[in-house]
């Protein structure tokens, strides 16, 4: 009788092992394809900037621009 406790005691752990296992795999690529996907954002503001400055500012003004935009990041400067 306490053979199958225990067999069924490690099997619960087991599982709940893999669980976890699932969950931390899940948020860590949850996360990794919103680094992905914040880096298109980026890159698409960076264009939209772009194509408008070009039609509106000087190149001095569009390097100043830019050099504001990556000094000034959510993730630190460059």
């Amino acid at each position: 009788m306490m053979a199958v406790a225990l067999a069924v005691a490690l099997v619960v752990v087991a599982v709940l092992a893999g669980l976890l296992w699932a969950a931390d795999r899940d948020r860590r690529d949850a996360q990794a394809e919103n680094r992905e996907l914040r880096a298109e954002v980026v890159a698409l503001r960076r264009a939209a900037i772009r194509s408008t400055a070009a039609a509106l500012l000087t190149p001095d003004d569009i390097a100043a621009i830019e050099t504001y935009a990556n000094t000034h990041r959510e993730d630190g400067p460059r």
